[in-house]
């Protein structure tokens, strides 16, 4: 299996996609909208919390408005993704005007572009919490706060697969969630009962 990010035209929303190689199809899909299709089964996972990230040496007051935070550069991910639909949402409610809004696909970039100095990125919280343990960053406190992402597993219903099954397990496991019960294999008629 491997994994890729991927963002598609009809539902222009972040997602992690994890293909199978050998069948050169998606099995499973970590996105902020459930996917749909035949055979395919999606589950709400726990909303993310989104926040704003800064520099830790440069971003250091104690609480941020939104108009402070539209002076800076600001970064989050792609144009028409939720998180990018959020921020702009937010600034609007505000009544705060942006000038710039940097759309980038990768949350190691925004990282390392705050870690630099160019920026403020809307990020999820538990990346920023884990990062800041090596890297010079900080989640800054505003009001209002950003919405937290909405976050769906969906998979194609493969009881065969086991990679699938471990990998959709693993996540409901990790989340503390209950375990999704996968649908038993079909049975291929025995030559017996085809006589």
């Amino acid at each position: 299996m491997s994994s890729a990010t991927s963002r598609s035209a009809d539902s222009p929303s972040f997602a992690c996609t994890v293909r199978n190689p050998a069948s050169r199809s998606s099995s499973s899909v970590l996105a902020a909208t459930a996917a749909a299709g035949n055979e395919v089964r999606s589950q709400a996972l726990p909303l993310m919390d989104m926040v704003f990230t800064g520099h830790a040496g440069q971003h250091r007051k104690r609480r941020y408005t939104l108009a402070e935070l539209a002076d800076f550069e600001l970064m989050t991910f792609q144009r028409g993704s939720q998180p990018h639909l959020a921020l702009l949402d937010l600034m609007r409610s505000g009544g705060v005007e942006l000038r710039r809004v940097h759309s980038i696909s990768s949350i190691s970039a925004m990282a390392q572009l705050v870690e630099e100095g160019l920026g403020i990125a809307t990020l999820p919280k538990a990346v920023v919490l884990q990062l800041a343990r090596r890297m010079p960053l900080r989640a800054l406190a505003v009001e209002p706060a950003l919405p937290p992402l909405p976050i769906h597993l969906s998979w194609r219903d493969d009881p065969g697969s086991v990679p699938q099954r471990t990998l959709v397990d693993s996540v409901f496991e990790s989340l503390g969630l209950a375990q999704v019960t996968m649908r038993p294999a079909a049975r291929s008629p025995s030559k017996k009962s085809m006589s």
